[in-house]
């Protein structure tokens, strides 16, 4: 039985247990970088796993997904009973990346000097960690003196019509919060405030969607001598600056929208500051 055939019938069985977004990164996987190079094999060799790993690194994709391939890759083949391959063909880490102090402070000072819409959101990811889809959807009327995060924008490859489609409320990774803006984020938003309806990133009527604002942070990124790194390497790197100053899981989480505890603690517990004397002198001086 070829590896296509075998495919189609592990997500068959996948299907009804496996969350809309999953389903979507399996296929759209599967079907782009998966199926076209060993769909029509019967077995899949260590050559045929780096030839996968040289056409997404060919095409820009992140250690993550590559990752995520291989693995989508060898449950197919352990399904079918045939050797399993290893994700560890792609000797990329699995932690989570964070930009160095230095690299933070060369691209805030990049982003001011540059008022682009663009890089206003840029600089925004920066210093909140928000999502590329939750980005794309604030406009000017969203801020004031906190960022009032209502609204996503963001796409599922869709397993029936293999198309992109909008993602529904249901599916969307959307926590409604605030997050209180500084006076320095205040300063720098309010000097290049556009219309209240106009969208952050695109400063018109019309949103960017997030595919652009990934491939814009890419070539930003680049031109500041940064190319290993993405976009969502800027989510990681606040994350782990609040943590590293004393921020508590709950706090983070309210902040980045996300409502796991566990979630956080497992991706940036390494970035948590210890510091039992000064836990010890605080509780001390309240008593």
């Amino acid at each position: 039985m070829t590896i296509k055939a075998l495919y189609k019938l592990w997500l068959e069985e996948k299907r009804g247990g496996l969350r809309p977004a999953s389903l979507s990164t399996y296929t759209l996987l599967a079907e782009r970088y998966i199926l076209p190079l060993v769909g029509e094999q019967e077995a899949v060799s260590a050559a045929d796993t780096e030839r996968i790993v040289d056409e997404m690194v060919a095409t820009g994709k992140s250690a993550r997904t590559r990752r995520q391939a291989l693995n989508i890759l060898s449950n197919i083949l352990r399904y079918g009973g045939l050797p399993a391959i290893s994700a560890a063909g792609d000797d990329t880490p699995a932690s989570v990346r964070i930009l160095p102090d230095e690299a933070v402070q060369k691209l805030m000072a990049s982003l001011r000097e540059n008022p682009h819409p663009r890089n206003v959101g840029l600089y925004v990811a920066l210093t909140t960690g928000l999502r590329a889809s939750e980005l794309c959807a604030l406009r000017w009327q969203d801020v004031d003196d906190a960022l009032h995060i209502r609204g996503s924008i963001s796409y599922l490859w869709d397993t029936e019509t293999h198309t992109w489609r909008p993602k529904e409320e249901g599916e969307q990774a959307l926590v409604p919060r605030d997050i209180p803006l500084t006076g320095t984020q205040r300063q720098f938003l309010n000097a290049r405030r556009g219309a209240s309806a106009a969208y952050l990133l695109s400063g018109e009527l019309a949103p960017m969607q997030p595919r652009t604002l990934r491939l814009a942070a890419r070539r930003f990124l680049a031109q500041n001598g940064l190319s290993e790194y993405s976009l969502a390497d800027f989510r990681h790197t606040f994350a782990a600056r609040c943590l590293r100053s004393g921020c508590n899981y709950s706090t983070l989480g309210a902040l980045l929208g996300v409502q796991s505890v566990q979630a956080l603690q497992k991706k940036y517990g390494r970035f948590a500051r210890t510091d039992l004397p000064s836990a010890m002198e605080n509780q001390m001086a309240a008593l």
